[in-house]
């Protein structure tokens, strides 16, 4: 059996199909490829600029408590607040004072107080739900200690009521204990405001700063407190404007990690029932006590902090997110860590629609590459066989039927035009061989050449 050979349409067809086909998908590839890589790019410049915001956001919210300490201390330590070099409960008046006003301008704190080294007698202004602060103090008079409340307004002092002693002792908090190991000002870790917001509870940091008398010893404490639930609105209000979300999680001294600030306040909580049945609200330890299973799948991806950032990419519930992270700058600031988490989809969701429109448009291109090429392929086989057809009969010297016509291909035309002006040719020579004698020789597979063979004959001759 002989060799399959293609027609020249197909082979012509086939390879103008092959070609765009190649063309379309390295086109494609390489699009995906960039496009992918644009997207990538796009997020860690997304990620990176917000993180950078929130960045900002937080140092505004620690700037203030960090400021006003500082301004206090010298107040005091100068005393300019006192009638003498220490502050004194007798100094309450004008300190709550103070406070107030610092609270009246600076939103973002929710608590400011001072207590007194020498009998944890203190007073604090604290920010009520209407906006107003209100002043505690709560001085030693004759063995006891009296709690006297006042809501400031525009007009002045009003004052609500004495109130029960609860035994609350500044020296005794996190705040004070901190502040006397350091020897400075600090930072507590994170912690639930007691009745902050409306007797909700809220999570909130206290930046401590010492006050100290002339022999350096530690005479008292201030303390700003800011709840973290206008942090938690910025985050929600993030998100809102930008693909995914963000919190903030803080790094304790023991190298655990919890979440802090949340789109969502309560799943930073965590919620469990004690021995007699009732149930207790606490700020989550742990990995596991988290409510955003998206937190707990980031902070056990998250890489050793000391390293350069870079860009995560991670699973979770069959989605994949990319995440980052930075951790915050300056000084006197707490170890927090700022994150971001970005659904891939999102991202590339874009891209994939212009995958398939690139797709589309390809194949496209695909159909109509085929069919030209086949219109191509006809133009040029069609006359091709023809010619073949005239060639096979020119070889037989069948030296008749019509003429093949022109071409708009050169090639073609000149290939036409010659085979049409070698049949009038033949045709004319035709006059001088007989066309039978061809033919023998044609079918015998025969060459016409001079020569000759030697033959005995016999001749007869007869006369009428």
């Amino acid at each position: 059996m002989g060799r399959l050979q293609p027609t020249f349409r197909f082979a012509l067809a086939g390879l103008i199909v092959a070609l765009v086909t190649a063309a379309v998908f390295a086109v494609g590839a390489v699009s995906r490829h960039f496009g992918q890589a644009n997207a990538t790019a796009l997020s860690t410049q997304v990620l990176d600029q917000t993180l950078q915001r929130i960045d900002l956001r937080v140092q505004s919210f620690l700037r203030i408590a960090v400021r006003q300490s500082r301004l206090s201390q010298r107040l005091l330590q100068t005393g300019q607040l006192s009638d003498g070099a220490l502050p004194r409960s007798a100094d309450f008046e004008p300190i709550a004072e103070h406070f107030a006003q610092a609270m009246r301008v600076h939103r973002g704190l929710t608590n400011f107080g001072i207590g007194l080294e020498a009998e944890g007698e203190f007073c604090m202004a604290s920010r009520k739900p209407d906006g107003l602060a209100s002043v505690a103090y709560v001085r030693a008079e004759d063995g006891t200690m009296n709690v006297s409340t006042y809501r400031m307004t525009p007009a002045g002092r009003e004052l609500v009521g004495p109130k029960a002693f609860d035994g609350y002792d500044p020296r005794r908090r996190p705040f004070y204990r901190g502040v006397v190991e350091a020897n400075g000002p600090r930072w507590t870790d994170a912690y639930l405001f007691f009745g902050a917001g409306g007797g909700r509870r809220i999570p909130g940091v206290t930046y401590g700063t010492p006050i100290r008398a002339p022999d350096e010893s530690i005479a008292a404490v201030t303390h700003a407190d800011f709840a973290l639930e206008a942090l938690c609105s910025f985050l929600a209000e993030l998100e809102a404007e930008v693909p995914g979300f963000a919190f903030v999680i803080e790094r304790r001294a023991d190298g655990s990690r919890r979440a802090i600030a949340h789109p969502d306040p309560d799943a930073l909580l965590y919620r469990r029932t004690d021995a007699e049945g009732a149930e207790v609200t606490t700020l989550a330890e742990s990995v596991d006590q988290m409510g955003d299973a998206r937190v707990r799948s980031f902070l056990t991806h998250l890489p050793d902090l000391a390293a350069e950032p870079t860009l995560l990419e991670l699973e979770h519930d069959g989605e994949t997110y990319y995440g980052a992270y930075r951790r915050l700058g300056g000084e006197e600031t707490p170890d927090w860590v700022t994150c971001m988490m970005i659904p891939r989809r999102t991202i590339m969701a874009s891209v994939e629609q212009n995958n398939r429109t690139a797709l589309g448009i390809g194949l496209a291109s695909f159909l109509v590459a085929a069919a030209a090429s086949i219109l191509i392929a006809s133009r040029v086989s069609n006359p091709l066989a023809a010619i073949a057809d005239q060639c096979a009969q020119i070889g037989r010297f069948e030296l008749g039927g019509a003429s093949l016509g022109r071409s708009s291909i050169v090639e073609l035309d000149r290939l036409m035009t010659a085979t049409d002006e070698m049949k009038v040719s033949l045709r004319s020579f035709q006059r001088y061989v007989p066309e039978r004698l061809v033919r023998e020789l044609t079918d015998a597979g025969a060459v016409a050449e001079l020569g000759g063979e030697a033959r005995t004959l016999t001749v007869y001759f007869s006369h009428i």
